[in-house]
């Protein structure tokens, strides 16, 4: 009787007030999700954010390998410096890693990307893990990892792409090639010897510069200088494919 009468009371007592009623896993996004704020103040915090992260992209290098590389960060909107971009906050960002045999042919050619370039079987979710500190300021919680190579029309390349966001749908409807160059916030390419020969920062026009082809136009991803509306013979091909 005394045993049915103390579980009666545990029903209906309510939560314990000195006890948490977070499970281990609330904890652990309470401890990188960024905090709460008005609307305007969130659309300036995150612009901020998101020019530091641009600011800084070049700060880091590459590690040293017998290839040249190029770095792109892409964000979700093609007008990411105004404030109203991240009314919202930031939905998404990706980082791509490229590897080239001959980043001066990618220059000439320019650099695209399309389905094709996708290896299926090769790309992975990690959620809630493995996120940068940036990325994690910004609310970014969740990554997804793209593996591409490159197709017979422009070979010599390999890259990773990972894309950091806000939730798991964001990411599921990612895909790699859809991006522009005007998604393109900020590129660094480097020789084999981990020189830069390439830098484009959307937020200091007057750091931008090619060592290889000065202000060549350039097509597909690159984002500076950018070439005439004519579309390259390469450009064409995917056109008249349909990617």
């Amino acid at each position: 009787m005394h045993l049915l009468k103390w579980i009666e009371r545990l029903k209906f007592r309510g939560p314990d007030p000195g006890r948490s009623e977070k499970q281990p896993e609330e904890e652990e996004y309470m401890k990188t999700a960024p905090p709460a704020y008005p609307p305007s103040q969130l659309a300036e915090n995150t612009r901020a954010a998101v020019v530091g992260y641009i600011e800084s992209f070049g700060s880091s290098r590459c590690s040293v390998t017998p290839d040249w590389q190029l770095k792109m960060m892409i964000l979700p909107s093609t007008d990411y410096l105004a404030e109203t971009a991240y009314e919202n906050g930031l939905d998404w960002v990706a980082i791509l890693i490229v590897r080239a045999t001959d980043l001066p042919a990618l220059m000439k050619r320019g650099f695209h990307v399309s389905k094709d370039n996708v290896q299926k079987g090769k790309g992975f979710f990690k959620l809630g893990s493995d996120v940068p500190t940036r990325a994690q300021s910004l609310g970014l919680l969740h990554t997804r990892r793209y593996v591409l190579a490159a197709g017979a029309l422009q070979p010599g390349w390999s890259a990773a792409m990972t894309v950091y966001a806000r939730s798991i749908r964001d990411l599921s409807e990612f895909r790699a090639e859809n991006p522009t160059a005007g998604n393109v916030a900020a590129a660094v390419g480097y020789n084999e010897r981990n020189e830069i020969v390439y830098n484009y920062s959307s937020t200091n026009p007057e750091a931008n510069f090619n060592a290889v082809y000065d202000d060549m136009p350039m097509e597909g991803w690159w984002p500076w200088p950018r070439a005439p509306k004519k579309i390259s013979a390469y450009g064409e091909l995917l056109r008249r494919a349909g990617k």
